[in-house]
């Protein structure tokens, strides 16, 4: 039985982006590992939303998850990225509380049974940045595969490489 439930975030709703600002900021271990700081900044929930890749895509998304009312983790996906068959998960995270009890794995069920449903969508892609490549078991568990891919990644203090990594979807069981 799924404990989590999903739902859209919209940056229109000033609740929805301060859960997700309050949800952010529940794991600094990911943003010490990323940043080089054990904070995000006062405005991740905005950039969330605002950010986007470089050229074309069809759709962003940035998903909350919830146990009850509690927003326990967060998804930000672009679909039809980098190229039409292709979804990003650029962010799966999961408050630093509720990891390591399958929370993280709930989530991402969820999250891949969502993109199974965009008929285009035949693989998932992220990047993992090295210096939190602590997550990588995670990823593998997860079906995903290194593609080779490596691209520079600098925030902050951390300068260091990001790891490209993809799972091919079985279609989608009815």
């Amino acid at each position: 039985m799924t404990r989590i439930r999903i739902e859209i975030l919209s940056v229109t709703h000033a609740s929805d982006v301060a859960r997700l600002q309050e949800m952010l900021e529940s794991a600094p271990g990911y943003w010490m590992a990323i940043t080089g700081k054990a904070t995000p900044e006062k405005d991740a929930a905005l950039n969330a939303f605002d950010t986007q890749p470089p050229g074309p895509f069809r759709s962003k998304h940035i998903f909350g998850f919830r146990i009850g009312e509690k927003m326990v983790g967060m998804a930000d996906v672009v679909r039809g990225y980098p190229d039409e068959t292709s979804a990003i998960l650029g962010l799966l995270l999961i408050r630093e509380s509720y990891q390591r009890s399958h929370f993280g794995n709930e989530a991402y069920v969820v999250i891949e049974k969502l993109i199974k449903s965009w008929p285009e969508i035949k693989k998932i892609r992220l990047s993992i940045v090295e210096n939190n490549a602590t997550v990588m078991p995670f990823w593998k568990k997860m079906g995903f595969t290194e593609t080779g891919e490596q691209k520079a990644y600098q925030s902050g203090a951390i300068h260091s490489h990001t790891i490209v990594m993809e799972k091919v979807l079985a279609p989608l069981e009815t």
